[in-house]
C-alpha cells in the first residue's frame, strides 16, 4: 500500500459460500446488478459465471511497490481455472505516483491488457498508487467512471469505496484532489446502506485499512461503521476487505508473491449467526 513497499505483490483470495438459499429455500438471483450514469464503468462486465447453488468469487490484491514482472499477468489464467463468478480488486494495480499522462496511460493499458485475459467480470477499486493526485483522479474518471460504487449479487451487497477520499496515504488529513469528493462518498454510503438494509451480507472493498491507523482512526469511517456488525478480514499485507452479515464464517490465508496459491473461503452455517474474525 505504501509507495516503497516491496513485500506484497499480488495474491488471490477465493471466497466461497455453498448452498446459499434465499427466502423459502429458493436460490437467490444469480445476475450481477450494477449501475452508473457515466459512460465509463469500473467493471468489465456483469455476466456472472456461477451455478445457482454456488457463491464463489476471487479477490485480487495489489501489485505495486516493487512488483515482479509477469506475476500478475500469469495469475489471470490461474484465476480462470478457479471458475469464480467474478473477480474484485482492492486497489493498487499500477505503480502510479505521477502526473505524466503518457506514463499513466501506458501503465493502465498494461494492466487492462492483463485483465482482459479473464473470462469473468472484473471490478476495480481505487488504491493510493492508482490515485494520488488530481491528474490520476481525472484519468480514473475517464477510464472507469465513478471511484466509489456498489453492486449486488445473490442478495449480497458489495460496497466499493475510495479510501483516498478519507485521506491520502501520504497526507491522511487531506482527501485526494480531483473530481470526486468525500462528502459525496459519505452520502453515497449512507444512502446505499439504507437502501440495501436487508441484504444477507454486506462486503466492503477498499484499499487503506482505515480502522488500523495507529495515529487516529478516521472519523468518517467510524461515522458510517457505527451501528453495523462489521468483521474484518485481512486478505494480504496492505489490502483489506470488510464484511458484515449473518450465518457465515470467514477464513482467509495468503502468501505474498504467490498468486492463486493464497485462498480463503466462507461457508454458510445454517444454525449460526456468528461472524468470526480472522486473526490480524
Amino acid at each position: 500500500m505504501v509507495r516503497m513497499r516491496a513485500t506484497c505483490s499480488v495474491a488471490c483470495c477465493l471466497l466461497l459460500a455453498s448452498s446459499c438459499s434465499g427466502p423459502g429455500g429458493a436460490p437467490p438471483l444469480a445476475e450481477i446488478r450494477a449501475y452508473t450514469e457515466e459512460s465509463a464503468k469500473p467493471w468489465t462486465g456483469l455476466r456472472a459465471n456461477d451455478a445457482p447453488e454456488d457463491f464463489a468469487f476471487v479477490v485480487v490484491t495489489d501489485r505495486t511497490g516493487g512488483h515482479r514482472e509477469g506475476v500478475f499477468e500469469s495469475a489471470m489464467p490461474k484465476v480462470n481455472l478457479l471458475e469464480p463468478a467474478f473477480v474484485v480488486s482492492v486497489g493498487d494495480l499500477i505503480e502510479g505516483y505521477t502526473d505524466d499522462p503518457a506514463r499513466l496511460a501506458a501503465e493502465w493499458d498494461e494492466v487492462q491488457g492483463f485483465i482482459r485475459q479473464l473470462e469473468v467480470p472484473f471490478f476495480y477499486t481505487v488504491g493510493n498508487h492508482d490515485m494520488s493526485n488530481a491528474v490520476m483522479a481525472e484519468t480514473w474518471r475517464r477510464r472507469f467512471g465513478p471511484s466509489f460504487y456498489h453492486f449486488t449479487y445473490k442478495d449480497v451487497l458489495f460496497l466499493v469505496l475510495n479510501s483516498e477520499l478519507f485521506g491520502m496515504v501520504g497526507n491522511p488529513s487531506t482527501p485526494v484532489p480531483g473530481p470526486f469528493t468525500q462528502p459525496e462518498q459519505m452520502q453515497f454510503i449512507e444512502r446505499t446502506l439504507k437502501e440495501y438494509g436487508q441484504a444477507r451480507w454486506t462486503i466492503v472493498l477498499l484499499h487503506q485499512p482505515l480502522w488500523d491507523d495507529a495515529r487516529q482512526i478516521d472519523a468518517d469511517w467510524l461515522r458510517w461503521r457505527r451501528g453495523s456488525r462489521v468483521a474484518r478480514i485481512r486478505c494480504s499485507r496492505g489490502t483489506f476487505i470488510s464484511t458484515r452479515g449473518t450465518g457465515a464464517t470467514i477464513r482467509t490465508t495468503s502468501r505474498s508473491r504467490r498468486p492463486a496459491e493464497a485462498a480463503g473461503y466462507a461457508e454458510r452455517r445454517s444454525a449460526s449467526s456468528t461472524m468470526s474474525r480472522s486473526s490480524r
